[in-house]
């Protein structure tokens, strides 16, 4: 055989690979979809349908974390705006309760400081990706439930996030993305 047919031969091999690689990941993108899905309605995942799937978005590191720095800064503000008020009416309690919020929330703050300097050259990978899908599931009663255009957020490793009607609601959910960022909250719940 000649070097070209062996070239030929060779590049036609990886192309059946990568169509398989890319195969065996739509497949288990769908069966992690599915699988949440049949979680939220009370089914089981045979009984979920996916007639679409589709990318349309991605969320990177360094972005994810710039939001969550946003969010807890402005949770912070809005606390010392409490703490003030409270402070000014002689409520006690309420005050040393946004105390507390905020003493935890400037914790956080240097928790994804830590974070973001620990993983810096990471800022630009991708951490949760954005799919918008369409199908139908049976729930646990036997009804059908449709599921179209929603949309889903799913981490590279297919862990499934949260689902939506609205794209932009998801970003609640994108920060237990961010390696290291649930023990953060570990004390006490996200507000």
């Amino acid at each position: 055989m000649d070097t070209r047919k062996i070239i030929i031969a060779s590049v036609v091999g990886l192309a059946l690979a990568a169509c398989g690689n890319r195969d065996s990941s739509e497949a288990a993108l769908g069966q992690a979809v599915k699988s949440a899905i049949a979680e939220t309605v009370g089914g089981a995942s045979e009984k979920v349908k996916i007639y679409q799937i589709e990318q349309t978005g991605s969320v990177k590191l360094g972005e994810e974390l710039e939001r969550r720095n946003n969010a807890i800064n402005l949770r912070i503000r809005k606390n010392e705006e409490f703490l003030v008020d409270y402070r000014s009416r002689g409520l006690v309690q309420n005050a040393a309760r946004k105390e507390a919020d905020i003493a935890k929330d400037r914790e956080r703050l240097k928790g994804l400081e830590e974070i973001a300097s620990a993983r810096a050259s990471q800022s630009d990978s991708v951490i949760v990706l954005i799919y918008k899908l369409s199908g139908e599931a049976v729930n646990a009663e036997g009804g059908k439930v449709k599921v179209d255009d929603m949309y889903a957020a799913v981490t590279p490793d297919l862990r499934v996030l949260a689902f939506d009607k609205d794209a932009r609601a998801l970003l609640k959910s994108t920060g237990h993305a961010i390696p290291g960022y649930d023990g953060l909250y570990a004390a006490g719940r996200e507000d």
